[in-house]
């Protein structure tokens, strides 16, 4: 995912796009909860270009539930549950501002969970029940020397037999790296990203059309495709053996990190999954960021709740090809909870939501606050700060089934698993 636009949002803080985003919802939630689908409306419709795509959410304001102004909202997740009946929705309260009153109340309106942004010291210390965890995840790794290297590299023979398998599959697609024109942001968009992409429930609308993708870069672009060159972003192409497009990703290299950047990826699904083409494009992107003399590759930044906005899957993908979490400069901190009633709706197959947070319980966690907090906007190269980030962060496996598999987290970082309660007769059991 690309949460943040070149340029246009770079000098903002974190806090600055929130406090945005909050103001921008208000006017058009003073009727409370009921606004929803205006408060969507009128958030698209006066949002700036540059903070659209921040988060995948939406606000508006809880003014029923706590009645001072900005400091509590709805958060609306775009992924829509079965049935269309609603999105997922979790309730934020703004720091010192949660009580544990309001919970059973908040469930009893049809919220899915709750969080506390930017939490205090005491929250973090006394809220055992919640997860402290990063809004966003970036995720990063040191550029192979080549795509062999890449390989060799990645834990277990079983891994790296698959890797090599599926790029077998890719034999025969021809892959095209250069400079992006407009009219070659115009095919990728409307053969590739509008049918791929969008048509999928619940989708972020992240790129524009041609007409819109000056404003979303921040570039003095044409509104028309042609040969104008988008400065700063490349293609990767993909065609098969009849020359037809079947894959395409945008990549820009961020020169202060000297890391070559994912920003977007849309293929044809048939050959998605017939031809690997996810594992072609990443074997690919190390070819390139030698070229262009990268140190690390990037997949971008993901919104921290796998399963919810972003599938289980994509995160088992991201770490299958060597790729590290780190805290995302997108976002701050914040402490969720899922409740209970909720997991049956949120997670159908009972494998659990998936998240990066906080391994420590208790007073431990503000420690490692501090130190993921200033490691997120801290000038280090990315080795350090994936190293450092194993220190402090765990994979976070919540409200499975006892039976649900393991999810998979990058190796030398701990999984800590929080299972769903089990109800036997009269008798309640906790596990995890």
């Amino acid at each position: 995912m690309d949460p943040l636009q070149d340029g246009a949002v770079a000098p903002a803080t974190g806090c600055d796009l929130r406090r945005i985003l909050v103001l921008n919802s208000r006017h058009a939630a003073l009727s409370g909860l009921t606004l929803l689908q205006r408060s969507l409306r009128e958030n698209k419709k006066n949002m700036s270009t540059a903070l659209a795509s921040i988060l995948s959410t939406r606000l508006t304001i809880l003014e029923e539930l706590v009645p001072a102004p900005r400091i509590a909202h709805t958060r609306v997740h775009f992924r829509a549950l079965p049935g269309g009946q609603r999105p997922v929705q979790f309730a934020v309260l703004s720091s010192s501002h949660f009580r544990r009153e309001l919970e059973s109340e908040i469930e009893t309106r049809g919220f899915d969970g709750i969080a506390v942004r930017e939490p205090s010291d005491l929250e973090i210390a006394e809220l055992q029940d919640f997860h402290l965890v990063p809004e966003w995840i970036r995720w990063v790794m040191p550029s192979p020397a080549s795509g062999s290297a890449w390989i060799e590299s990645l834990p277990g023979s079983d891994l790296r037999s698959q890797m090599r398998r599926k790029l077998r599959a890719s034999v025969g697609v021809r892959v095209e790296t250069a400079p992006l024109t407009l009219s070659d942001y115009n095919a990728w968009h409307s053969q590739l990203y509008v049918p791929e992409i969008m048509s999928k429930s619940g989708a972020i609308p992240s790129w524009p059309p041609v007409a819109g993708l000056g404003g979303k870069l921040n570039l003095p672009l044409p509104l028309e495709a042609d040969s104008t060159v988008v400065p700063g972003v490349l293609r990767m192409f993909m065609f098969d053996e009849h020359e037809r497009l079947i894959g395409g990703a945008l990549l820009s290299v961020d020169a202060a990190d000297k890391t070559l950047r994912l920003r977007a990826a849309a293929y044809e699904a048939v050959s998605r999954s017939a031809r690997e083409l996810s594992v072609r494009a990443i074997h690919e992107m190390i070819e390139v960021a030698r070229a262009q003399g990268a140190a690390y590759l990037s997949s971008g930044d993901d919104p921290n709740l796998y399963g919810v906005d972003v599938t289980l899957g994509l995160a088992r993908f991201k770490i299958s090809i060597g790729m590290q979490p780190v805290p995302s400069t997108v976002g701050g901190f914040q402490l969720i909870r899922i409740f209970d009633d909720a997991h049956e709706r949120l997670d159908a197959e009972a494998a659990g939501l998936f998240c990066f947070g906080v391994a420590s319980r208790g007073a431990g966690r503000i420690g490692s606050l501090i130190r993921l907090g200033s490691l997120a906007r801290a000038n280090l190269p990315y080795q350090q700060k994936i190293e450092l980030t194993r220190a402090d962060m765990a994979g976070l496996q919540i409200g499975g089934a006892p039976t649900a598999s393991a999810a998979r987290v990058p190796k030398g970082m701990p999984l800590i698993r929080f299972d769903r309660a089990v109800y036997r007769e009269d008798e309640v059991t906790v596990c995890g």
